[in-house]
């Protein structure tokens, strides 16, 4: 069981979430803090630079 987001914002989708489950033989609930990470955008190349040291 997961949670899957498509098209993460992560101003409107992190912050406090409560999942509740029920059935016949009752409920349960907790509320975690959820964290959305996501992997950075490269616009712009850095130019390769070295230097050699003796």
């Amino acid at each position: 069981m997961g949670l899957s987001i498509q098209n993460v914002d992560p101003q409107q989708h992190a912050g406090w979430i409560t999942c509740r489950l029920e059935n016949p033989y009752g409920n349960e609930e907790e509320t975690i803090q959820l964290t959305v990470l996501i992997a950075p955008i490269i616009t712009t190349q850095l130019p390769r630079e070295h230097e050699i040291v003796s």
